[in-house]
Formats: C-alpha cells, structure tokens, sequence
C-alpha cells in the first residue's frame, strides 16, 4: 500500500496505517494477507520517529508494541509537549507533518491541518495513551505525565471557548469533533453546547467541496463521537452529513485525488457505513474479503 504523487514516508505510514484501522473497523481479519503484509511495513517502522508516529499510534491501540517500544515514542512525544506557562497550547505539542529537515518550512507552519496540529495531537495521542497494557507499568508511568497535560489542555481550552478547540491562530477548530470522543476516555465531561457545536462543523464542513480530506475526515470523526456518546439524535445528523459528503465525490475525482485522501476516503467510507446502520458492516467485509484475493493477484 503506497500513495502517489507527492510520496513522501510520511505519507505511506500514513495512509497505510490509515486503510489498516479502516479496514479492521468493517471487520476484516487481522490475520488476512492483506493486512497481515500492511502491518509487516508498520512494523518495520521506527517507534521513537516522529514522522513514523501513525504506524506506532495504531501498533499501540491493538498492543502490538514492546514496552521498550513504547519508552521509546514516549521519550519522543514528551520532548514535544508544549511546556510555555503563557502559552494556550501548554500540555499539547505541535508536530510536523514532514521529515525532520522540514520541520522550520513555511509550509508546515501554515498548512490548516497542521494549524490544529496541537488539538489534534492532544487527542490522538491522548486516546493512543490510554491503551498502553496494564502489565508495561514503567511505559503507563511515565504516559500519565503526559495524560495529565493533554487533560489539562483540553478542559482549558473548551472552557474557555465556548466548548471549542482552537488553532495556532486562534480559530475554532474541525478537531473538536474529534476531542469529543475522546473526552469520556479521559474522564472529561461533553461540553453543554456539543451538539450544537456539532451540527455547525457539519454544515460547515459539507459546503468546503475543495477540503476533501477534511470532510473525509470529519465523516470518520463523527462515527468516533457516536461510538462514545450513543446518542441517537446526534446519530441522525451524523448519517446525513456522512451522506451528503459522500455524495458529492465523483468516480472520476477520485483519480486525481491527492497522496493521502483516498486512504481518508476508505475511512470515511467504513465510518459512513457504520453510522448509516452498523449491520451492513457485514456485508462490507464479505465484499472485502472476497476483494483482498484480487488485489492480492494484482
């Protein structure tokens, strides 16, 4: 599984990753060649690189990683956290989207998705975090350090805002959907306006047709915040919105899409199918497991 275009590492760990927790999300087996030959790649990446991080957050949820591993990215992670007193990201950390030489590009500086790079990595690495086995006691010692500042992140700056995370420039943020999820695991109450806050991202986000990968996204964060909350008024809207993204996308658009939005796309794809009615779940791993001895052949 590589990308195109623009094929960058990062961007290979990336989307490989990214079609791995798709695909197991819909029910595919671990242990089918497809994946089993993706997370021999994921494997084969360094635990305590920055750039390779996609692959060791997803090893990490499914407990694929040795304690040692484990140390290892939280040596890296903690050496990002943002520590500034007098600075509204404190307890988060801001990472590069590019190889270590790029980090001081402009481009990764002003790129929006890297813009809410401190919000979304909060929560991110925050719900990775959580999933570190009780018997690794040295690697879930020294993640709680970094627990207790994601947590502190979060709960200030949704207070302060109105139940919104907020970008470098001081924005509302596409990540506060995604920090819903997260907030029950980290023992942090739903802001009051949630839903309401919910349904905005929503219409905002279907009438951005030129942000394809940010809608993609925002359909696969949707699926995450119904799985936490269960409510099924927020359900409803959810599977509108998963639709109306979904139908805007052309066959042909899919073919120029950029490196990482068709790996985006399957995601939003197993979430919308998940939302809509998590009975057809099913019916698309039947169709993928007949798929994978095809794309095996191919």
């Amino acid at each position: 599984m590589v990308t195109y275009h623009d094929d960058r590492r990062f961007d290979r760990v990336y989307a490989t990753a990214t079609v791995v927790m798709s695909l197991s999300q819909v029910g595919v087996p671990a242990d089918s060649a497809l994946l089993d030959r993706a997370m021999g790649f994921l494997r084969k990446t360094d635990p305590g690189a920055i750039d390779d991080r996609a692959a060791t957050l997803l090893r990490l949820v499914i407990h694929d990683l040795t304690e040692d591993e484990e140390l290892a990215f939280l040596s890296a992670i903690r050496a990002a956290v943002i520590e500034d007193e007098d600075s509204p990201l404190r307890g988060s950390m801001l990472l590069p989207q590019a190889p270590m030489a790029s980090w001081n590009d402009s481009h990764w500086t002003s790129a929006p998705m890297h813009a809410s790079g401190a919000a979304f990595h909060a929560c991110h690495i925050g719900e990775a975090l959580l999933s570190i086995p009780e018997w690794h006691s040295e690697a879930r010692a020294q993640a709680r350090e970094i627990l207790s500042g994601i947590r502190r992140y979060l709960i200030r700056t949704l207070e302060n805002h109105d139940g919104w995370l907020i970008d470098v420039n001081f924005r509302r943020t596409p990540q506060t959907l995604y920090a819903y999820s997260v907030l029950p695991g980290l023992a942090i109450p739903l802001p009051a306006r949630w839903l309401e806050n919910a349904e905005q991202l929503f219409r905002a986000t279907s009438q951005a047709s030129d942000r394809r990968f940010r809608q993609f996204l925002q359909v696969a964060d949707a699926w995450y915040l119904y799985a936490s909350v269960r409510d099924l008024t927020f359900r409803r809207v959810a599977s509108e919105f998963a639709q109306d993204v979904l139908g805007q996308v052309s066959p042909g658009e899919i073919d120029t899409l950029n490196a990482r939005d068709p790996a985006a796309l399957l995601r939003a794809v197993a979430a919308a199918v998940l939302l809509v009615d998590e009975r057809l779940s099913s019916i698309v791993t039947r169709a993928a497991m007949h798929a994978i001895p095809e794309l095996e052949m191919g």
